[in-house]
């Protein structure tokens, strides 16, 4: 005899005796009578055993109707999904699909993993179902819910463009920041804000809608940028403008590169951004929390005609940063010789006794020279007592820096006077084995009355021949 040939009596007391829902589902899916009889049997055993996760998959699947079932049967309108428990029993509630789904009987679906603790209504608002939203709502779904990301349902509706969704969720009491708190910031372990989220989608109706509902327009947070500095990231000058005509500040300031809305638009190279921002009063020497000014980020990004701009609005070309650097050493740096060019002409100082350094270590040649020519010392010391050019140019092997280097005066016996060092660049020549430059660094007649150990001698017995006739001085 079949399964579906027994009395329903007996049938519920078989499903009586399955203790978990996987087993229920295999029982009901036996065949489409025992499944249309054992249906809310199995709805009723899932509310009560199975943390409402019926409910959960007709959200997630839209199946409004079969979410009204389950809410009259008493599921919990907020319940969460936990990892460690997959929706490996969805098949019994899916009766809806016995028809187009289900032809031949069983047809079982891999388990599926979200978020932990979205809830039936983060669903809802991930589709954009306004429906299945309503409903949930009306059956007093918590608004401000979150995931195990401190995501709200309105953070989906924002981040996925669903325009009723939002306006629903607001109408409902949806914080309109999303964050876990309340606070004015962002805290590290926050989402970005629903707002930020539709700027990034440059969602104009969306961002409106938010602004109207109370948006912060300058929130930001450890790691988070404003929605201002989004907006100019994502190259959106029309976003940017309505942003600043709603209330944004143009001189906002974060923890996070780029720091403020000016720095965003240099180090993006973008002129008209910088325009818009500077007309509305940026301010075009404005630092952030490293000292540094938009100058500094247009250097860095080797846009010649951003540099030539924020000069023309007047940014400072000799602001130093909070490690005592200026633009003109950020050129240096990245070796951008026609900003170097440029930055001097406009009055940058050059005789700064750090900017050899990051050259030499580039062996940068020319921009060795023109820093030469242009007065930088070729003594100069990294720190009091510390590397001078000319042992950072053997540190770095290049011969045609330290005979520059040397041309220009460099003093050829400079001493690390540093804790168990005492170094030379004749020193460091023979310990890295830079012999072409150890015989420049003799021939010039660099002090050698110090020099020992086997790699000295051997060194004095390899080009014996070539240094006949010098004088080794001490």
């Amino acid at each position: 005899m079949s399964l579906s040939a027994l009395p329903p009596e007996l049938l519920l007391e078989i499903v009586g005796y399955l203790t978990t829902s996987k087993d229920i589902s295999a029982f009901t899916m036996a065949n489409r009578c025992l499944y249309t009889l054992l249906y809310r049997c199995a709805i009723r055993f899932n509310v009560k055993h199975g943390s409402s996760s019926g409910l959960k998959w007709a959200a997630r699947y839209s199946r409004l109707n079969l979410a009204k079932t389950f809410l009259d049967n008493g599921a919990d309108v907020n319940a969460e999904t936990l990892e460690s428990h997959p929706e490996e029993y969805v098949n019994w509630t899916r009766q809806q699909e016995w028809d187009d789904k289900l032809p031949d009987g069983i047809k079982r679906r891999a388990p599926i993993k979200y978020h932990d603790n979205s809830t039936p209504l983060h669903f809802a608002a991930i589709n954009g179902d306004y429906r299945m939203v309503k409903l949930l709502l009306q059956s007093g779904a918590n608004v401000n819910s979150m995931d195990d990301r401190n995501r709200t349902p309105l953070h989906f509706a924002a981040y996925n463009r669903h325009l009723i969704v939002a306006y629903l969720l607001l109408g409902g009491g949806a914080h309109v920041d999303g964050l876990k708190d309340g606070s004015e910031h962002i805290r590290y372990d926050d989402e970005e804000t629903p707002l930020i989220q539709a700027t990034w989608h440059g969602n104009k109706e969306m961002i409106e809608l938010l602004i109207s509902a109370g948006a912060n327009l300058d929130i930001w947070g450890l790691g988070h940028s404003p929605p201002i500095i989004w907006a100019i990231m994502c190259r959106n000058l029309s976003v940017t403008k309505m942003l600043i005509d709603k209330g944004s500040s143009v001189t906002v300031q974060a923890i996070v590169r780029p720091p403020t809305p000016l720095h965003a638009a240099a180090y993006y190279s973008d002129e008209e951004m910088i325009n818009l921002l500077l007309d509305h009063g940026a301010n075009v020497n404005q630092t952030c929390y490293g000292g540094t000014t938009p100058l500094f980020s247009a250097v860095d990004q080797g846009c010649e005609k951003v540099v030539k701009l924020l000069l023309e609005k007047g940014a400072e070309p000799n602001h130093k940063d909070n490690g005592d650097h200026t633009p003109l050493f950020n050129a240096v740096y990245c070796g951008h010789e026609t900003i170097f060019d440029l930055l001097v002409k406009r009055g940058a100082d050059s005789s700064h006794p750090s900017l050899l350094f990051p050259a030499i270590t580039q062996k940068n040649e020319s921009m060795v020279k023109k820093l030469l020519d242009l007065g930088s010392d070729p003594n100069a010391r990294s720190s009091p007592g510390g590397y001078a050019p000319l042992h950072i140019a053997v540190y770095h092997p290049c011969t045609s820096i330290v005979k520059m280097l040397v041309d220009f005066k460099a003093d050829i016996n400079a001493v690390v006077d540093l804790i168990r060092s005492d170094e030379t660049p004749l020193s460091i020549a023979i310990k890295y084995n830079r012999e072409e430059i150890a015989l420049m660094l003799v021939k010039s007649g660099t002090n050698t009355r110090y020099m020992e150990g086997p790699q000295w001698l051997e060194f004095r017995e390899k080009y014996k021949d070539e240094l006949a006739g010098y004088v080794f001085r001490s």
